[in-house]
């Protein structure tokens, strides 16, 4: 933690100094003296972080917060166009107004102690948009967050989706890709049209935590 070493190997792409901060997450020192990103490999070698990260969680989170279409509808469709990722794993879904994302992280906890490999998905992010994305407790690593994100940018354009139906999708396919037994959804706005029910399957748990009147202008209010 915290030691200074060189960067032996691997596309540091110039950086020749880096700080590493944890077991994975270094700070290379670039030429011109700034910092950059990177990540440090088990075989000793250093990459810099996919440059493009930044740019590519920017365009999603600039999508469009609302669409013409449902949540529900628009997910679907792109779930559908990825292979519909989430049949490879059982799937809790938790709704409710208050305490879901408490209610979420308390079941991965029980689950992962009961030896299950689970995914989160939660919303919002409180500093960096790999929060809402989490296997066994970490975060999604940037450079697959850029991938999936890039590849989701392309393939969903003509569907316009949101932000949030983008966040879901790379989640999926993302637990997916790391063999996760059970997926934890936590709805966004919630509703029968919520983009968490684009998933084509019935899920193994469903939890409603504390419900309140809210969202009325989107979701009305009987």
């Amino acid at each position: 933690m915290g030691e200074r070493v060189e960067a032996v190997a691997g596309n540091s792409g110039g950086c020749s100094l880096l700080q590493c901060d944890s077991d994975t997450s270094c700070e290379l020192l670039r030429s011109d003296g700034g910092f950059q990103d990177g990540l440090l490999h088990q075989d000793g070698s250093v990459s810099r972080v996919l440059a493009d990260y930044d740019a590519i969680i920017r365009e999603i989170c600039g999508k469009r917060r609302f669409a013409q279409r449902s949540g529900r509808e628009i997910s679907g469709d792109l779930l559908d166009l990825l292979g519909h990722p989430e049949h490879a794993m059982q799937t809790v879904h938790i709704a409710g107004t208050n305490g879901k994302g408490s209610t979420a992280a308390f079941l991965a906890r029980i689950l992962q102690a009961s030896g299950r490999r689970v995914g989160l998905f939660t919303s919002p992010h409180l500093m960096d948009f790999c929060e809402r994305i989490r296997v066994d407790g970490r975060e999604i690593p940037k450079e697959d967050a850029a991938r999936l994100g890039q590849e989701l940018l392309a393939k969903g354009d003509a569907l316009h989706p949101t932000m949030f139906d983008l966040a879901l999708c790379m989640a999926l396919l993302y637990f997916k890709e790391q063999q996760v037994n059970v997926a934890i959804l936590e709805t966004g706005l919630g509703g029968r049209l919520d983009s968490t029910r684009g998933a084509d399957q019935v899920p193994a748990v469903c939890v409603i935590t504390r419900i309140g009147l809210d969202h009325t202008a989107i979701l009305g209010d009987k």
